[in-house]
C-alpha cells in the first residue's frame, strides 16, 4: 500500500512525528477529510516541528541538570 511505504520513508528520513501524525490520519480519515490538502500538511508539519523542539528542549535541560 502506497501509504505504508511513505510512513516507512518518512522513519527512514528520521521524521517519526510526521509518520506518527500521518498515520493517525489515515486511520480517522472522517475527521480529517473536510480539510484541505494545505491544512492537512500542515498539521503533518506542525508535529513534526513540535516533536523536534520538545526533544531539544528536554536535551538542554538534560545537560543542564546532568
Amino acid at each position: 500500500m502506497l501509504d505504508n511505504s511513505t510512513v516507512e520513508r518518512l522513519r527512514a528520513m528520521k521524521m517519526n512525528a510526521f509518520a506518527s501524525e500521518l498515520e493517525r490520519q489515515l486511520e480517522d480519515s472522517g475527521s480529517y477529510s473536510q480539510l484541505g490538502f494545505d491544512e492537512r500538511l500542515g498539521l503533518l508539519v506542525d508535529s513534526e516541528w513540535n516533536r523536534r523542539q520538545s526533544n531539544k528542549l528536554n536535551r538542554y535541560i538534560r545537560n543542564a541538570c546532568g
